[in-house]
């Protein structure tokens, strides 16, 4: 297809030809440069009313809700997400949705101020986040909260740790559902964490409010905690750190003969 600038004339390429010259068969005018005299059309649109061919159509767009008619050069284009589930935080997000809203309601009438999620800077300068924070006159906790299809490993424990040692507050609890297995357990114990851990939403809440009803263990100061054990702000290299800790811990807890 060519389009005759001069005057908008748009034909087939045969229906141009005359001999072995182009000439318009509008306005009869011979066509020499292409880029000033025509151009060709890779895409041609047809008009099903009128006939006509040419090579840039005017597009409309029609609202939905108010039915109004506007050019595509007045709209803003927006984008328009799609989300799906990454199964490998599935077990994170049930904590959140259905784990957080009790806690928060049990905090708050034993007389806590709950903030949640709650961050802060530790030590090193590096900022921390917990998924909740409650403080009264007389005590100041954080807790973090995991849950899984299966116990939940060390993982769990060490980034939490890691996130109190450099932060050292007054307690810190971690809520696991359905429960932690024996080396995260392990490992809770050598590094003072307090662990709530059952099956149920019910049985969680039964046991949060029966260890707040108890007196907080010590946590970790930095000088009983060598360095190497947990680099709390680079987390690259946790499995090799988790296993010299795991052999530490087991010589750790293991009683005196």
């Amino acid at each position: 297809m060519i389009e005759h600038y001069n005057c908008g004339h748009t034909d087939f390429e045969s229906n141009f030809m005359k001999g072995d010259d182009l000439v318009c068969p509008k306005c009869s005018r011979m066509l020499k440069l292409i880029g000033t005299d025509y151009r060709r059309m890779e895409r041609v649109y047809h008009c099903s009313s009128c006939k006509r061919y040419f090579g840039t159509p005017s597009i409309e767009l029609s609202c939905r809700m108010c039915e109004s008619v506007v050019p595509t050069e007045e709209i803003r284009m927006i984008p328009n997400y799609g989300y799906r589930l990454n199964e490998e935080i599935r077990g994170e997000l049930v904590a959140h949705c259905s784990l957080e809203s009790p806690i928060i309601d049990l905090l708050k009438q034993l007389g806590y101020d709950v903030k949640a999620p709650w961050s802060e800077k530790g030590v090193s300068g590096a900022e921390h986040t917990f998924d909740i924070h409650a403080q009264n006159e007389d005590s100041q906790m954080v807790l973090d909260m995991t849950s899984g299809a299966q116990e939940i490993g060390s993982e769990s424990v060490v980034a939490f740790f890691g996130k109190v040692y450099d932060l050292s507050p007054l307690r810190a609890i971690l809520v696991a559902m359905p429960g932690l297995s024996s080396d995260a357990q392990r490992l809770g114990k050598l590094y003072k964490i307090e662990v709530v851990s059952g099956p149920s939403i019910e049985s969680l809440i039964q046991g949060l409010s029966e260890l707040l009803g108890k007196e907080a263990p010590p946590l970790p100061k930095p000088e009983m905690v060598k360095e190497d054990w947990f680099d709390a702000v680079d987390l690259r290299s946790l499995r090799e750190k988790m296993a010299t800790v795991m052999e530490r811990s087991e010589k750790a807890i293991k009683p005196n003969e």
